[in-house]
């Protein structure tokens, strides 16, 4: 009779366990699932931004006085540059310092600009203009298994537990380049548990839907 009660009771154990697995992964994956959908939001919000920034357009409008310098100044925000080699006599008539529209100019759209600073000019370059030196350093310091992992060094954060354990508080991190990417582009640098699962999840999905040579180039711009 004891030993029918003590399996009886294994089963039971057993039974509660994978019904407790079981309710664990799911909400993991629906934990996982929320914060992706979250992440591609704010990424499509962005595309969604700079493709408004595009398309939009400005105007000098005719008949409006402007000085020259002042057009040079502007110019260093536009792409491609059409006002910085000469004005067109056509449509601008410079006397002295004083530069009088003629007929309405469109200007070509803005350089993209994310700096919060007053003033602030950014100009983003892509992978093949980026020094080799340059990334290559960077990942030597930062992240040197970039090219193996996936997003997240299992190994980088076992040696960081390690010494947060041996010095009692959190002095390493184990965080990859793209956790960094993650963490600066759409969260806080808050020390929670629940902000670093965010950002696991978020590059995991970087990594993913980009390409390495992507993610440096988002690194460094």
């Amino acid at each position: 009779m004891r030993i029918k009660l003590n399996h009886k009771i294994l089963k039971r154990l057993v039974w509660y366990c994978c019904v407790m697995g079981f309710l664990f992964i799911a909400l993991a994956g629906g934990y996982v699932f929320v914060v992706g959908e979250e992440l591609k939001r704010k990424i499509d919000d962005q595309r969604i931004i700079a493709e408004k920034e595009n398309n939009h357009k400005s105007f000098l409008e005719q008949g409006s006085l402007t000085l020259r310098q002042e057009i040079a100044f502007f110019s260093r925000f536009l792409k491609p540059d059409p006002l910085k080699p000469r004005l067109d006599v056509n449509k601008f008539e410079q006397e002295g310092k004083t530069v009088l529209i003629k007929e309405a100019y469109e200007l070509s759209p803005l350089l993209a600009n994310d700096c919060r600073r007053y003033r602030c000019l950014q100009h983003r370059i892509p992978f093949a203009q980026i020094p080799s030196s340059l990334w290559k350093g960077l990942l030597g310091i930062e992240d040197f298994r970039f090219f193996q992992h996936q997003g997240i060094d299992y190994i980088s954060i076992f040696r960081a537990l390690l010494a947060d354990i041996k010095a009692m508080s959190l002095v390493q991190g184990g965080s990859t380049l793209t956790q960094q990417l993650a963490k600066n582009l759409f969260l806080s640098n808050e020390k929670k548990l629940e902000r670093k699962l965010r950002e696991m999840i978020y590059a995991l999905y970087l990594e993913k839907n980009f390409s390495k040579d992507e993610i440096i180039t988002m690194y460094f711009n």
